[in-house]
């Protein structure tokens, strides 16, 4: 298999993740982190400057100012902050040696050329650290043999159908719908505006993947 196949096998195959934009008031980041715990994703960090107290928990879950006070290696990142934190948050993801981040935050490229070149900069910092990039303004992925989830209440049980949506909602829908017809996933993929990895990254990705 070629260094793209590995690059993306490597991101479904994630042993940990940070999510950036869990809160105690709630929210689409509470949204995504209890998806991960339906799945029983096995290693998951919640991310949040303003909490500073120690020992605190969501849902659970420990909560860490930053990436360093974790003190153990995490390989993915999932960032559903407001647009305005993500630099810093992609930066941050380079500096401590995440392989990728997925960017739901929205109000990029989609919305204006000042979001465009945003995006740009978002696509800079990733490459001088080596990372890859999933959306801006996606759902990410769904993954029930590794545990990956993009919403609540999706089943564990895999299957042979694998998609590829650039709509976070018809990735979403898409998956509920063939889960009434007792058809199950094994890789649901929403890239957004694929200012990194994109359709012909995953299309070909899936079409070497021995379980889809």
């Amino acid at each position: 298999m070629n260094d793209l196949f590995s690059e993306i096998d490597d991101i479904f195959h994630s042993s940990s993740v940070a999510i950036y934009g869990v809160s105690r008031k709630g929210g689409l980041g509470n949204i995504l982190l209890q998806g991960f715990i339906d799945q029983e994703f096995p290693n998951i960090f919640i991310i949040n400057p303003t909490i500073t107290e120690s020992n605190v928990e969501i849902m659970g879950i420990p909560v860490y100012s930053d990436l360093e006070s974790i003190g153990k290696p995490v390989d993915l990142a999932i960032c559903s902050t407001h647009p305005k934190y993500v630099k810093d948050i992609i930066t941050e993801c380079g500096q401590y040696g995440v392989k990728a981040v997925v960017i739901f935050s929205a109000g990029f490229g989609e919305k204006s050329e000042e979001g465009k070149k945003a995006e740009q900069e978002l696509l800079r910092i990733a490459r001088k650290y080596q990372m890859r990039l999933i959306g801006p303004n996606c759902m990410g992925f769904y993954c029930p043999e590794t545990g990956l989830s993009f919403f609540p209440a999706l089943p564990t049980e895999s299957g042979p159908l694998g998609l590829i949506s650039q709509s976070g909602s018809i990735a979403n829908i898409m998956a509920f719908s063939c889960i009434l017809k007792g058809i199950h996933f094994s890789k649901s993929i929403s890239y957004g505006n694929g200012i990194d990895l994109g359709f012909n990254d995953f299309l070909e990705y899936l079409g070497n993947d021995a379980n889809t």
